[in-house]
């Protein structure tokens, strides 16, 4: 009876040792589970707060893209329709000294910055509103998940040819989110802010109407170059090499004798190479300059090219426009305005054949002889021959220092200023 009861007494202490035991287990076991619960809720959290850093990112790089882009709907969308204009003079106004200021709209009697945004919808794909006198609003997506958004707004740099960018990125379309008052529950938020800087389409406006690296010959062909400009001391034509003409029609400062407007075997011109020239006046490496953001390029325009530059500029007002082949522009057409003049770069050679051609912008070209022949043409701007320039036939070329300083201060790509790049 006694052993029998001893052997009862160990099996009751291993039983509540395996309780212990169990209890133990279920404690850790527990705290296991809590902190599995913690690590999902921590990558969930981080999840969306990466969601949103992107949205803004994506905001950043579309919202650049646009602003070097040509004109676009309300939807955000390229069009050529001439009712709409570009992006850039949607939402930034740029003064004759190249300052940025951030365009705005009357909301509740008060002035509030103009902004875009978008939102990703289930496919991908982004649903877009650019309003020039409202808040942007879009088609939500419904359904189950994130749909990711961003909103961005412009102002000035605070010095000539600078714009500060800025993107709200949120992981769902919320008018307090994007712009910045803060986020619904569940929801993550990120901000994002650049500089952009003007990465001019005429880094150096001509001081003459006509500047040729090389030697300038018109024979007896009546050539007409006027500058009444004091500032560029009324020079109607400087060339590197000798000028032979004996019909010229110069124009120049009143008071000024009009044969010494004319400058011939500059040293400063003849001791450039043509890459070193196209730097000097373009700002950029032959290569970079056509493919960069903001240049529309064209890649023949040996015929129809009346109707090629005449599309071109009007669906990218403001845009430089390279030309990979000779121009021969036998139609009619008039390209460009006072207030929107063009940069027309040609890799080639210029004809101007067409009954009434008129150019209101600088025009450049890279051919090693520029043979203008057949019609009567007129640049309203100026004129610059990469090699030599042979005239056979009358052209004009009128020197507009506002046209230029147009140029030089409101055309060309928007790209990131290094080091500006700023999260919060």
């Amino acid at each position: 009876m006694n052993r029998s009861h001893s052997a009862r007494q160990r099996g009751a202490a291993t039983l509540v040792v395996v309780m212990v035991i169990f209890f133990i287990m279920a404690l850790m076991a527990a705290y296991a589970s809590r902190n599995l619960i913690f690590e999902q809720k921590t990558a969930s959290n981080q999840y969306r707060s990466t969601q949103a850093l992107e949205a803004a990112q994506a905001g950043i790089e579309w919202a650049t893209a646009l602003l070097n882009g040509g004109r676009v709907d309300a939807s955000c969308l390229a069009s050529s329709n001439t009712a709409y204009d570009n992006f850039r003079s949607r939402y930034l106004d740029v003064d004759d000294n190249g300052m940025f200021t951030r365009k705005t709209w009357v909301s509740s009697g008060r002035d509030v910055p103009l902004t875009t945004g978008c939102v990703r919808d289930a496919d991908g794909l982004l649903r877009c509103s650019c309003p020039s006198g409202a808040e942007p609003v879009v088609d939500v997506p419904t359904g189950v998940g994130n749909f990711p958004a961003f909103q961005v707004q412009f102002e000035g740099g605070g010095a000539p040819g600078l714009v500060r960018l800025t993107a709200y990125g949120c992981t769902q379309w919320s008018s307090n989110c994007l712009s910045g008052q803060g986020t619904a529950s569940g929801d993550a938020a990120a901000r994002i802010s650049v500089v952009l800087g003007l990465a001019r389409a005429l880094a150096t406006p001509p001081v003459a109407a006509l500047t040729v690296r090389g030697d300038m010959a018109a024979g007896s062909t009546r050539l007409h170059l006027h500058n009444t400009d004091r500032a560029s001391n009324g020079i109607t034509l400087n060339t590197g090499g000798s000028i032979t003409a004996s019909n010229l029609d110069l124009v120049t400062v009143p008071g000024s004798i009009a044969s010494r407007s004319m400058v011939g075997n500059d040293a400063s011109v003849s001791m450039l190479s043509a890459d070193q020239m196209f730097s000097a006046f373009l700002g950029m490496a032959r290569s970079t300059y056509g493919s960069q953001p903001a240049a529309v390029r064209i890649a023949d325009c040996t015929s129809d090219c009346a109707a090629r530059l005449s599309e071109a500029y009007q669906a990218h007002p403001g845009r430089p426009i390279v030309v990979n082949t000779d121009l021969v522009l036998a139609e009619s057409i008039d390209l460009g305005t006072a207030d929107v003049p063009v940069v027309l770069v040609v890799n080639g050679n210029i004809t101007l054949t067409g009954p009434t051609v008129r150019i209101v912008g600088a025009v450049y070209s890279r051919a090693t002889n520029w043979a203008h022949s057949g019609g009567n043409a007129l640049i309203q701007g100026a004129a610059v021959a990469e090699g030599n320039f042979q005239a056979t036939s009358e052209l004009t070329v009128h020197y507009d220092a506002a046209v230029l300083n147009r140029i030089y201060t409101q055309q060309g790509s928007l790209v990131l200023v290094p080091g500006s790049w700023r999260d919060f």
